[in-house]
Parts: C-alpha cells; sequence; structure tokens
C-alpha cells in the first residue's frame, strides 16, 4: 500500500470524503494527499469538491440520537400531598431496608441469612443477619457497638477487632449484612457486607444512545467555572461521536448556590438573587440541542424544602425551560 493509498483510508476514517479532481491531482504528481491539498482544509466531518484544487468546502454532521425519541419519564411527587405523619416516616425506612437487604442477599456470602429475632432465639453459634443501624455507640472501653433492627425486632451488636476499619465506616441509618457469634441478646461481629452492586449486573440498551449526568453546578457562586461550562457546551454541540449519541441530560441536583444555605454565604456569592441563580441555568439549558432530553432534580443548595421523594423545582426559577 503506498502513501497515498494509506491517505485515502485515513481521510475516510476520519469522516473525509475527496472529491475526484483531488484524488487525480495527488495522482498525477505522485505526492501524498496532504501535500496536494491546501493546508487547513482537511477536516474532520468534511465533504471536499475540487476543481484545480479544492473550491468548496462543506461540514456535516450525523446526529445519531437524533433519530430516536426520547422514552424516559420521570415520576415526581407533590411534596404538599406527602403525609408527615409516623406511618409515612416507617414506610419510608421499610422501602429503604426491604431494597437494600435485596441488594445483599445476591451475595454469595449472605446466603443463610436468617431474622434478628431467629439469631436471638438461636442460643447461640455462628449467625449472619441483615440489619439498618438504628444506634451507634461506644462503650467505656472504647469498643465500638451498635444497635440494629429489621421488622422481628432489635439486637444490640459488638464490632470485633475483625471487622476492622469496616465497623468505623457504619453509620446510623445504614443497611448492612453482618456475620458473627450470638452470646445472650448480643452478637459479636466479625465481618461486615456493604450493598455493593455486584460488578457483573450490566444493563444495556439496544439503541446506540448514551446518557450524561452531570451535577453540583452551583450558579451564583464565586467558585464556578466558567471554562468547563463552555467546553461542555461546545462539546455537546460538537460533532464528536461520543456527543453525537448523547439522548439524555441528567443534572443530578444543586443547579443554584442558593441564599441562605450556610453562615456567611452572601460573601461567597457571585450572583445574590436566586432568580438570577437559576437564569443562568436557562441560559445553559437554551445551548443544550433540542434533540437531547433534559431530567433535573433538585438538590439541598435549591430553592425548594428537602423531602422524600424530592419534588419537582417551581415554575417561577424556571419559567422560560419549564414546558420543554
Amino acid at each position: 500500500m503506498n502513501n497515498i493509498q494509506k491517505n485515502v483510508l485515513e481521510l475516510i476514517e476520519n469522516g473525509t470524503l475527496l472529491g475526484v479532481d483531488a484524488y487525480e491531482s495527488a495522482i498525477d504528481n505522485q505526492t501524498a494527499l496532504g501535500s496536494a491539498l491546501p493546508k487547513g482544509i482537511i477536516q474532520k466531518d468534511a465533504i471536499l469538491t475540487n476543481t484545480e484544487a479544492v473550491v468548496e468546502i462543506r461540514k456535516t454532521k450525523k446526529i445519531i440520537a437524533k433519530d430516536f425519541d426520547g422514552v424516559v419519564d420521570i415520576d415526581t411527587a407533590d411534596a404538599k400531598a406527602c403525609a408527615k405523619t409516623t406511618d409515612s416516616f416507617i414506610e419510608l425506612f421499610s422501602s429503604k431496608y426491604e431494597q437494600i437487604k435485596n441488594i445483599l442477599l445476591s451475595h454469595q456470602g449472605l446466603k443463610n441469612t436468617v431474622s434478628i429475632s431467629t439469631a436471638l432465639k438461636s442460643g447461640g453459634g455462628e449467625e449472619t443477619v441483615i440489619g439498618m443501624i438504628y444506634d451507634i455507640f461506644t462503650t467505656k472501653s472504647g469498643k465500638l457497638m451498635a444497635e440494629i433492627e429489621d421488622g422481628s425486632g432489635r439486637m444490640k451488636v459488638f464490632f470485633t477487632e475483625r471487622a476492622g476499619t469496616d465497623a468505623e465506616r457504619v453509620l446510623a441509618d445504614d443497611v448492612i449484612g453482618m456475620k458473627g457469634r450470638i452470646s445472650r441478646e448480643y452478637m459479636f461481629v466479625d465481618d461486615i457486607v456493604w450493598p455493593d452492586v455486584p460488578a457483573s449486573v450490566t444493563r444495556t440498551i439496544s439503541d446506540p444512545l448514551s446518557a450524561v449526568f452531570i451535577s453540583d453546578l452551583h450558579y451564583g457562586s464565586k467558585e464556578f467555572i466558567q471554562k468547563i461550562e463552555s467546553r461542555f457546551i461546545k462539546w455537546i454541540n460538537s460533532s464528536d461521536k461520543d456527543a453525537s449519541r448523547v439522548k439524555y441530560l441528567f443534572v443530578g441536583g444543586d443547579v443554584a448556590d442558593g441564599i441562605g444555605i450556610y453562615p456567611g454565604q452572601e460573601d461567597d456569592l457571585q450572583i445574590k438573587d436566586i432568580f438570577g441563580q437559576y437564569k443562568k441555568f436557562e441560559e445553559l439549558f437554551e445551548t443544550i440541542p433540542e434533540h437531547i432530553q433534559v431530567m433535573v432534580c433538585a438538590g439541598n443548595h435549591d430553592a425548594l424544602g428537602l423531602a422524600e421523594p424530592q419534588p419537582k423545582l417551581p415554575r417561577k426559577f424556571l419559567p422560560t425551560i419549564y414546558d420543554f
């Protein structure tokens, strides 16, 4: 394969099509295409036509995601409709326990899990349980203890030296698996199993599409980095192969830096008006290609109260883009 043929293949792989005259000119002069064409006109995703050298250049961009409809639906909740009762909190934490328990049960080391009440009735020996951390405390001797619970009851646990630094990571309301010895109403935990998602679990779709996740934009903060936003806007509007496949954009909270989130925040703000902060996000939104479906959820810096499930951002903060 000669230099001309190598150049042709390289240009084709980069999305460049040559006019007949340009190719023939290189053949006649026995030169590589790079020297046969004027400097600077070989571009990715360009169509070149040639009469003497090159007289026309027209950029084309194939946006794969345009050929597909957005299919993501978001189930939002009205915070006012959520009952603030003891039962609603019990339901929330029970749901959390059951969902994480199901993840933990897929772990090989938790196949023989029993309930807390069953473990306490066992009379001793090795047991495996899954529980939610109700409370954490330290004994007078400096040992770490916790009280755990499930739907059947509660039990106090001691974390032994074998549990190592894993015990120091445990927080209130964590749902974890524990293996250890039962002694009367206590469990001495030697091993802790965390609800990590198995690496083998991979879900794919048949469509050649991608989703982009961004978060913590913090519009209004003096720490906002404009050049990063500019790079993102340039990329998502480019002919880059990965950018052309983007169908969904998820914005995961803290769109605005907020007002009065912490003491002295006013000194850290570039934009001290909450509506002005959200206006900057609207300006970003308007640069996103129309074929991309955008989903936004609120964070603790955003202009609404904390709730589970998290409600939508109010229309008054995003009037220009709310119905898109």
